[in-house]
């Protein structure tokens, strides 16, 4: 049976097959793989993606059970404000990142990040689009709104791995968002439908990365990780890990009243939002 493995930053061994993945605690690592995977070990479409995903799933499973505010309208801006902060940010450290694995002459790797930068250039428009068809200055909301203090740690961890000793580790953080927005449920979107103003489309970016965008990028990060040395796909799937450790975490300011939010952001509504542009795509 072909497997792959990765020792988790949590603990335990995580153990991916084509059947799927499994947690090996410490106390029984004499009974399965030992040390690093090396680069003979055959990795498959199958055992990369159970690898990358058993990596997310763990860090899901170890993460405080935490009760998130019900969604409203205003919550919903604030969500916004974060969406952008995280495309925003993330993409800008795009460049930056292929002229390291270009430093590193990893060619494969350079290509890879431009054609993320391809991918994914003009994404902040879509929450910035959605911002201002609920009535907001969204430009002027996104640069002086905080986001998310989980949003903030996500993009200073993506950085820290780019000028880090192994930058092949911001690909697990890629991974890591996209596969787990391609996993928000119809039904968490009709429910944020209903406390949306009636006739608005305001959340037309988070169903264009859902339904289409962001499951061809899963596919095709899949097909790329599985070409990987063994060591980068080690390292990725431990980026995953931490990744979703970081999104799931807990931080000061996380979840604030709706009074405190509609505080933050009503200075930013009526008079003085800008219309969304014609044409926008």
């Amino acid at each position: 049976m072909s497997v792959q493995w990765a020792h988790l930053p949590g603990g335990g061994t995580l153990v991916a097959s084509t059947r799927g993945a499994w947690i090996q605690q410490p106390s029984i690592a004499s009974l399965g793989p030992r040390g690093p995977m090396t680069d003979s070990l055959r990795a498959t479409l199958r055992t990369t993606q159970h690898l990358l995903d058993g990596a997310i799933a763990a860090a899901e499973r170890d993460a405080p059970d935490l009760l998130a505010p019900p969604m409203t309208a205003t919550r919903w801006a604030w969500h916004l404000v974060a969406q952008w902060y995280c495309a925003h940010h993330s993409v800008a450290l795009l460049p930056e990142l292929t002229e390291r694995y270009e430093a590193a002459a990893r060619a494969d790797l350079a290509n890879f990040a431009r054609r993320k930068l391809e991918e994914e250039q003009g994404h902040d428009q879509f929450p910035l689009a959605d911002l201002r068809a609920l009535g907001y200055d969204a430009e002027a909301a996104v640069q002086q709104v905080p986001p998310d203090p989980a949003i903030k740690a996500g993009v200073d961890y993506a950085r820290a791995c780019l000028r880090g000793e192994h930058p092949v580790e911001f690909l697990g953080y890629i991974y890591a968002l996209e596969r787990r927005v391609i996993r928000i449920p119809e039904s968490w979107l009709s429910a944020l439908d209903a406390v949306l103003p009636p006739g608005v489309e305001a959340a037309s970016g988070i169903r264009l990365h859902v339904g289409q965008l962001d499951v061809g990028h899963v596919a095709e990060s899949v097909t790329f990780v599985a070409g990987l040395p063994a060591d980068d796909r080690t390292r990725i799937a431990q980026s995953c890990y931490r990744t979703t450790e970081i999104s799931c975490g807990t931080y000061p300011g996380q979840h604030p009243s709706d009074a405190e939010l509609v505080s933050l952001l009503s200075r930013f509504r009526g008079a003085h939002a800008k219309p969304a542009p014609t044409g926008a795509t």
